[in-house]
């Protein structure tokens, strides 16, 4: 999904494809440059679900609609949903040309070494 601000042009499809081209070979880090340059930003989201309390709570919830009990059966689907937990990680943080001149860069250096250790192990791990 592309943010409702990102304006493609020439020089960051360049990029784009240079990007593409790193992953082909495995290149993550340099990947992610790449789409730092093209100002794209990459994140990557999961949703977590405890499989045995949202089975409880749905199977609670069919039994309440039986029931006609319409309030309390939303009630236990509202807890299905209050269990899930979202997490998000920044894998290529929008950066400005300016950013470069803060004291802050370094902690994003950093930032991108661990992403990228991450992403290498789990590349290992499906292997």
């Amino acid at each position: 999904m592309l943010a409702d601000n990102y304006v493609p042009t020439g020089d960051k499809s360049a990029h784009i494809a240079k990007a593409n081209q790193h992953l082909k070979m495995g290149e993550q880090m340099a990947a992610m440059d790449e789409l730092r340059l093209a100002q794209v930003e990459l994140k990557y989201t999961r949703i977590l679900m405890p499989i045995e309390a949202t089975k409880k709570h749905v199977d609670q919830a069919i039994q309440l609609l039986g029931e006609r009990k319409y309030y309390e059966a939303n009630l236990a689907l509202k807890a299905v949903e209050d269990g899930l937990t979202v997490q998000t990680v920044n894998l290529v943080p929008h950066s400005d040309p300016a950013d470069s001149q803060k004291p802050a860069a370094k902690d994003r250096l950093s930032h991108r070494n661990k992403t990228a250790a991450l992403l290498s192990k789990r590349g290992r791990r499906h292997q």
